[in-house]
């Protein structure tokens, strides 16, 4: 007689509570892994998209900002405007790829990229140190006509850390709060013509007016035009000369005129000739002179 033993072992699945903490851990290392990633795209935004220490000094004509990333400078030229980008840095420095890029190839330099987004870059060298000139007249000089020149704005200034240097050009642009007016200059491509006339009045003087106007024309389409304004204004004064027995005492006329050429010889050079003439005349002052002690007119 022969017997046949089988064993037959079962496994069982592991209970409830047994896969709670593995299902546990696997949630939370998903919302770790949710947590990081949302930091770093917020920090990337935060840091890369909008420049570093961004500070709007003129809205539409000057800002100062740390050394911006490729993102950074796509931000300043397409978001801001930004035409012209001023870097006080020692070198021309290479951009480099980071982990998100959709800008210039590896090794790309600055000045290389601004032109590729359509901007002008200028390289003023500004050193650190003792030995190294912070400013040369050359440079204020320089400084002072690219800011004098509306075409240049908005022009955005930068160093490594947008603090020293740029406060440098900060300060020199603001200066004394001096407001200073630039002529428009002919255009070289279009016509175009404006006027404008007024008419006011002052109790106890007279009817006040002013007139202006100006045209553009282009001698030579792109490369030579010519700007003519012009302006006249009359302001009534409530003064009277009891001696001489006149009215309107302190009244003035202005009469002014501009005319400018414009000739682009090259790409890098053009030549802008100006003419200016004003005339004013018054009518005397409209004050009254009297004597301390008897309160009598000194004058009539």
């Amino acid at each position: 007689m022969t017997t046949v033993q089988t064993d037959i072992s079962t496994t069982s699945r592991p209970t409830a509570a047994a896969r709670w903490p593995r299902r546990r851990f696997i949630q939370r290392a998903c919302l770790l892994a949710v947590a990081v990633a949302a930091a770093y795209a917020g920090w990337w935004a935060f840091w890369h998209h909008h420049a570093k220490r961004f500070q709007e000094v003129r809205k539409g004509v000057f800002y100062r900002v740390a050394q911006p990333s490729e993102i950074g400078f796509r931000y300043l030229i397409d978001d801001v405007g930004v035409k012209t980008v001023l870097s006080v840095q020692l070198y021309d420095f290479r951009l480099h790829r980071g982990l998100v890029s959709f800008g210039p190839p590896d090794g790309c330099r600055e000045s290389e990229y601004v032109e590729q987004l359509g901007a002008r870059p200028v390289q003023w060298p500004m050193g650190v140190e003792k030995s190294w000139p912070w400013l040369t007249p050359w440079q204020f000089e320089q400084f002072f006509r690219l800011m004098d020149d509306p075409d240049n704005w908005p022009v955005a200034v930068h160093c490594q850390g947008g603090r020293h240097r740029t406060g440098t050009l900060y300060g020199a642009n603001a200066l004394g709060g001096a407001i200073k007016y630039v002529a428009n200059a002919p255009n070289l491509d279009d016509f175009g013509a404006l006027g404008d006339f007024g008419v006011s009045s002052t109790d106890h003087a007279g009817t006040n007016d002013n007139a202006d106007a100006m045209i553009n024309i282009p001698l030579v389409p792109g490369k030579i035009a010519i700007r003519a304004d012009g302006i006249q204004a009359f302001q009534s004064s409530f003064g009277q000369n009891t001696l001489l027995g006149t009215k309107d005492q302190g009244s003035a006329r202005t009469l002014a005129g501009r005319i400018q050429v414009l000739a682009q010889i090259n790409p890098d050079l053009s030549v802008n000739l100006t003419a200016f003439s004003q005339n004013i005349h018054g009518n005397g002052l409209n004050v009254d002179f009297r004597n301390i002690a008897t309160g009598q007119p000194v004058f009539g």
